[in-house]
């Protein structure tokens, strides 16, 4: 009998286990279901593992409509602040990183401490970062991989561009398999006009030099060495008399984008690309922070509006409001691509924090960090789309 009863005990542990098996087969099995798992991994390193498991769910996983999904509930995770000081070497800002985060932190960090004080970082992109570097006496530019320690490549010389009395910079392109692909824009004004000159590398070599201009009433010098942002083929800059200037790459030419009437002419105002198309607008107007998103050529919708007294409440700020009653209380220091993220500087504290937009978590940077005028400031992220396993 206890022969019996054993048997009879197995058979039903047996039963149990394929009835589970059977269970979770049919969750598994259904894509929509394995679809709904996937999103919840919390972690661009988590999808990546799950991919591993077999064929199927990497093919799932790395489908573009999945990847916004997954993209808008799990933004890259900010793996530091990169800190530059005008004469002095780059500091990398570590934040606190889950385990499976910390090597590729230490190694963004290593990436950018690397550079010296006569150093000067051009423009950061995506898990990129392009240096203008000085080596023997030198003057090189350098693409480096912030999540591949040992990867460097020294770019060709970029074309002579305009005197000193321009603007020359570098912008990286959008890496589609080239990860040295970047724009050289150099830009100089006379009178009321504003010229530029550009050239574009690929596969290691420059493209034919174009050029472009155009007039304008007010404070052409601001246009030249203010703040620009590469999205595809166009280059956005800020003018100080509440407009955008374009340049067209394609064209080549110049246009004018219309801000949002209720901007005006706010020196604090930060482009940002759209993950789908058009680009976001975001600005700081007294203690509220404004989210605009425009097609790019003049058509702006409000999606967003924060209390920055509200976000940052943990903080404990003892004084909003600026001595000199001039100064804005709040200014806006950097955005990362798709709004995700913006760096803000609370003026009258000087605290600098980092604000994840889609939840309102504000984390502070330093204190202080942004006190000198040539100081800037920029969120390092996980590179995205994330690199899947390829199965052979």
């Amino acid at each position: 009998m206890a022969e019996t009863k054993g048997k009879r005990q197995g058979q039903s542990s047996d039963g149990a286990t394929a009835a589970a098996a059977a269970s979770i087969a049919s969750v598994l099995g259904d894509d929509n279901l394995l679809v709904e798992i996937l999103l919840r991994l919390g972690s661009p390193v988590w999808l990546v593992r799950g991919a591993l498991v077999r064929r199927r769910w990497l093919r799932l996983a790395s489908d573009l409509a999945f990847l916004r999904r997954f993209r808008g509930l799990h933004p890259p995770r900010i793996l530091g602040h990169g800190v530059h000081r005008f004469g002095l070497s780059p500091r990398f800002l570590p934040v606190p990183q889950p385990p499976e985060l910390a090597a590729a932190a230490r190694h963004a960090g290593r990436a950018l401490e690397i550079l010296g004080c006569r150093d000067w970082v051009m423009d950061c992109r995506n898990g990129r970062l392009l240096a203008q570097t000085y080596s023997n006496g030198k003057l090189r530019y350098v693409v480096r991989r912030l999540l591949h320690e040992a990867w460097e490549t020294i770019l060709p010389p970029p074309p002579p561009g305009f005197s000193k009395s321009g603007s020359n910079r570098l912008f990286l392109l959008e890496d589609d398999g080239d990860s040295t692909s970047c724009l050289f824009l150099s830009m100089k004004c006379d009178n009321a006009k504003v010229y530029a000159k550009f050239s574009i590398l690929r596969s290691g070599v420059w493209g034919m030099e174009q050029s472009a201009e155009i007039e304008l009433q007010q404070n052409q010098h601001y246009t030249v060495l203010g703040y620009k942002l590469l999205m595809g083929s166009k280059v956005y800059m800020m003018s100080s008399a509440g407009r955008i200037v374009v340049l067209d790459l394609v064209a080549p030419s110049f246009f004018i984008v219309e801000l949002p009437a209720e901007e005006g002419c706010s020196r604090s105002l930060k482009f940002s690309r759209a993950q789908r198309s058009g680009l976001y607008l975001i600005d700081a107007t007294g203690l509220q922070l404004r989210v605009w998103h425009g097609d790019g050529v003049g058509q702006w919708a409000l999606v967003d509006t924060i209390s920055v007294c509200e976000a940052c409440n943990h903080f404990n700020v003892q004084r909003w409001e600026p001595d000199d009653g001039q100064s804005v209380p709040v200014s806006v220091v950097a955005v990362s691509d798709n709004a995700e993220f913006v760096i803000l500087k609370l003026v009258a504290s000087e605290i600098v924090c980092c604000m994840q937009l889609g939840n309102r978590v504000v984390d502070k940077v330093d204190e202080g960090v942004l006190r000198n005028y040539d100081a800037s400031v920029y969120p390092i992220a996980m590179v995205w789309p994330p690199i899947f396993p390829v199965f052979d």
